[in-house]
């Protein structure tokens, strides 16, 4: 599917706009958890804030705004507005929004299909609380591309944004295979 929607959004005019976007998979709120009946993988008490300042971080260093493309299956209300930082948030956009970024953030969201077909700078973050419930799936994902995860619980002053997000580039042929 992802491949299709790849090849329905490959000529289609650009977003002409530089900004940065982020994959939400929905770490706090994503449907599913209620219905398997299953803790989410962070509390927003703790998810959010450290979001929020990592953002600011990478806005300030890189001079590009942060779009949010919200996971599907959520609703865009004005109290996820305020946690994300009043920052701009859209859902079913994550192809096009993918495709005309500079720079991906993600966690292990599977539109970092679009990541690797349309050859996007990523960075993979983590947190505590993630590292402690999705390990194995973080593991995997930072081990198949050969890069490595930020951990917003700890320092990232010293990250220079776009060059860790070139690491992963050059295993993205072999994450398409």
């Amino acid at each position: 599917l992802d491949y299709d929607i790849f090849f329905q959004e490959k000529n289609k005019k650009k977003i002409v706009k530089n900004y940065i976007v982020f994959l939400d998979n929905g770490m706090v709120n994503h449907p599913d958890y209620q219905k398997l009946g299953v803790s989410p993988h962070c509390t927003g008490e703790i998810y959010f804030p450290l979001l929020r300042s990592f953002f600011s971080k990478v806005e300030e260093q890189t001079g590009f705004q942060i779009i949010v493309a919200v996971h599907p299956r959520l609703i865009i209300n004005d109290d996820l507005i305020f946690k994300y930082g009043n920052r701009e948030l859209l859902s079913g956009k994550s192809a096009e929004l993918v495709r005309d970024a500079k720079l991906v953030l993600a966690h292990n969201s599977t539109s970092i299909n679009f990541v690797a077909l349309w050859n996007i700078p990523l960075i993979v973050i983590t947190t505590d609380q993630i590292e402690r419930a999705n390990y194995s799936s973080m593991e995997a994902l930072t081990q198949i591309l050969k890069t490595s995860r930020i951990n917003i619980n700890d320092s990232y002053d010293s990250v220079d944004f776009f060059e860790t997000a070139q690491k992963p580039i050059s295993q993205y042929s072999y994450f398409v295979d």
